[in-house]
């Protein structure tokens, strides 16, 4: 007996009567799937064959960002080749948009590769000059020789232009990236000329009826987030080319530089405009007095244009973008990928908006065709029992294949989270006080924003300048040695001095670390210290792009899933963003009371770098557990050069402190808002430093106390969508 339900062809056999009751199948029985022998051998051979595959995926991650960056540019170039295509063949129309963006491309490195060059040469001669200029026999000079500081920042300088434009130092390197290019553009005139009927093909899945609603699903989903993607890029060449204009005019050295930083910046709304002026006005500043007034001028009236132009032709349509997630794709791309990395990322952000904005006129699932017989149940015996088809089998070889890339993707990401972490954490911490603002004084969101993000970065930069100031002028840290030979004649910690011969150890390990800094040589730690600086650069954007629109984009995203799905997305996103923004102002409140702490036992105590010393406990009070030892140290370390006394004063004054804090402070101000048992704290301290060190004990203890928030939000009876029973009568 054969029959045919929703589509798929099943076969029934041996449904016989005169089988035994526990093998006839009842009408309302489900029997479990089984797997035949055949279907067995089946299942290990596409097993074996998408391990295979995985590593072939792994192995060949190299390809993947190539061929990802050619997709992108056959989506982004694709208007310009239709419209040649009206009046030429359609494989010379791809070829003349290929031939013209590799020109484009490699006109574009070129001259900011020769600009910029020009401008290290420049930074060069002027730090070796510095460098000349240092007193002999100072402590500076002194270290500058140890390590070859003039050689070093020759070797940086010099090949700092390639190195940040294509990503290799070299004339090889070079020659390889220009290869890589040349192949990227071949492959996006392949990927133009057979995207449509890969297209074609895709909607072939759905019934005829519904092909054509899918096409014009994607045919909406292009349109929307190609039109932000290519406005955003005319908008940022009309930036930068009228500020590299006025770069030039005035005698501002780099102009192509300048106008490609603004230019790129200028496509973020909201905090794009500021990062794009700042250094334009300092370069133009650092020129003149007069000059820099004339570059404020010129990004005011520039700045004002690109925000009209934006808010009427890029801001528009379901595919725009908020500044968080702007500034989240363009991030995460150039850290993978560089530049082009970023282009891939805000285009790939785009087409996802685009897409979940315009899911409901998606047909979905795809209908199965009434031809369809590949996926057979046969049911023995009243078993079904399932034989995989080549059409499965393809399926789990491409979803493997999705896997791996998309790991691959996450894995050279994973370098970005830590700057994601921290802005977003800065930003939940600054959301407060704007917040404030906003409903105190009535003032629109975006202003409140600005207030608080100017009177932080004049804080922050106030205390930078007191702790370099001390820094610069202390000189205690050279006797620290001989202080601690003093200290082992003291009459009470003098003996353990002496036994575990604290000077002595201080000594090696100063020499050693001299050693190993001149053994690397600063042509290491110049890279990494530039790394940690842009790392550092994205946590501050970050955290201004979620300050000024973090509440926007969170509006925003309940849109992005089912209609019957809103309400209950809306409250968790509430709960979760009080129960973090509580923990996150209770933390920064405790961290700035013992931050404060210090600097006043510093300065009575006589220490000059007593704002770094604040700034330094203030970071290390987030960190559970051992926050508070790495917090005061260097309090007790600066106190010791200053003598042996005011070191004891200042450890039982931080121990006694650490103490209060940790038992009434810390309890009353953070404890309610994670609202979770000390151990589950302590055991997701360990858990997060174990997995990420100490960034991951500082996330991880707060995630804690939001999930216990929102389950418990979940499962209160006014949550949306549930259902109450009535009481009777």
């Amino acid at each position: 007996m054969h029959g045919e339900r929703a589509g798929r062809r099943v076969t029934v056999a041996g449904d016989d009567p005169a089988a035994p009751p526990r093998a006839r199948r009842r009408p309302g029985d489900v029997a479990a799937p089984a797997l035949g022998a055949a279907g067995v051998a089946r299942a290990v051979v596409v097993v074996l064959v998408a391990i295979l595959v995985v590593r072939i995926t792994l192995r060949a991650g190299t390809v993947l960002p190539s061929v990802t960056l050619a997709a992108v540019l056959a989506f982004l170039t694709e208007p310009a080749r239709r419209r040649l295509a009206r009046h030429l063949p359609g494989g010379v129309a791809a070829a003349l948009v290929a031939v013209g963006t590799f020109a484009g491309l490699v006109a574009l490195a070129a001259v900011v590769v020769r600009d910029l060059g020009a401008q290290a040469t420049r930074l060069d001669g002027a730090l070796v000059g510095a460098l000349d200029r240092l007193r002999a026999g100072s402590v500076p000079a002194q270290l500058a020789g140890a390590v070859g500081a003039a050689d070093a920042v020759h070797a940086v300088l010099s090949r700092l232009a390639p190195a940040v434009v294509t990503g290799a130092g070299t004339p090889a390197g070079m020659g390889r990236r220009a290869a890589d290019a040349f192949l990227v553009v071949v492959l996006a005139a392949f990927a133009q000329t057979g995207a449509p009927a890969a297209l074609d093909a895709v909607a072939a899945r759905w019934p005829r009826p519904a092909r054509a609603e899918v096409r014009a699903w994607w045919a909406t989903v292009g349109r929307e987030a190609g039109a932000v993607v290519r406005r955003s890029l005319l908008l940022a060449c009309g930036v930068g080319a009228a500020v590299g204009a006025a770069a030039a005019a005035l005698g501002v050295p780099g102009p192509v530089v300048l106008a490609v930083w603004a230019g790129v910046w200028s496509a973020v709304p909201a905090v794009g405009s500021v990062v794009a002026a700042v250094p334009f006005v300092a370069t133009a500043a650092a020129v003149s007095p007069r000059t820099g007034a004339m570059a404020v001028v010129t990004v005011a009236v520039v700045g004002a244009a690109a925000v009209v132009v934006r808010r009427r032709a890029v801001d528009r349509g379901a595919g725009r973008l908020t500044a968080p997630l702007w500034v989240l794709a363009l991030g995460v791309g150039t850290h993978v990928g560089g530049g082009a990395g970023g282009l891939v990322g805000v285009t790939v952000l785009a087409l996802l908006v685009a897409a979940a904005r315009a899911r409901h006129d998606l047909p979905w699932p795809p209908g199965k065709r009434a031809d369809r017989t590949a996926d057979v149940v046969r049911i023995e015996a009243g078993r079904p029992v399932l034989l995989p088809s080549w059409r499965g089998a393809a399926v789990v070889l491409l979803a493997c294949v999705a896997g791996a890339s998309a790991w691959l993707m996450v894995r050279g990401a994973s370098g970005a989270v830590a700057w994601l972490v921290i802005g977003a954490f800065a930003a939940v911490a600054l959301d407060r006080p704007a917040a404030a603002l906003v409903r105190r004084l009535r003032l629109p969101r975006p202003v409140a924003g600005w207030l608080v993000l100017i009177a932080t970065a004049t804080a922050l930069g106030g205390l930078m300048a007191l702790g370099v100031r001390g820094a610069a002028t202390s000189g205690g840290l050279a006797d620290l040695p001989e202080r601690l030979r003093g200290l082992e004649r003291a009459p009470l910690v003098g003996g353990l001095a002496r036994r575990f011969d604290a000077a002595g150890r201080l000594a090696d390990a100063v020499r050693s670390a001299s050693q190993g800094l001149g053994d690397r040589g600063l042509e290491e730690w110049l890279p990494r210290l530039g790394g940690t600086v842009v790392e550092l650069g994205w946590a501050i954007v970050l955290a201004a792009a979620l300050v000024l629109e973090g509440r926007r984009t969170l509006r925003a995203l309940p849109e992005l899933v089912p209609a019957r799905h809103r309400r209950q997305v809306a409250r968790l996103g509430e709960v979760a963003l009080g129960a973090l923004g509580a923990y996150v102002a209770g933390a920064v409140a405790v961290a700035a009371l013992n931050a404060a702490f210090v600097f006043v036992v510093a300065l009575a105590l006589g220490v000059v770098v007593a704002p770094l010393l604040a700034a330094w406990a203030f970071v290390w009070n987030f960190v559970p557990q051992v926050g508070g030892f790495m917090g005061g140290a260097p309090l007790v370390l600066f106190a010791l050069a200053a003598g042996p006394g005011r070191a004891l004063v200042a450890a039982l004054a931080f121990i006694t402190y650490q103490f209060t804090e940790n038992h009434l402070i810390q309890p009353a101000v953070v404890a309610q808002a994670v609202d979770v048992p000390a151990w589950a704290t302590l055991l997701a301290a360990l858990a997060g430093g174990a997995a990420a060190g100490a960034l991951g004990a500082v996330v991880l203890t707060p995630l804690v106390g939001v999930v216990h928030h929102v389950a418990a939000a979940a499962r209160r009876p006014d949550f949306p969508g549930r259902t109450v029973d009535a009481a009777p009568g």
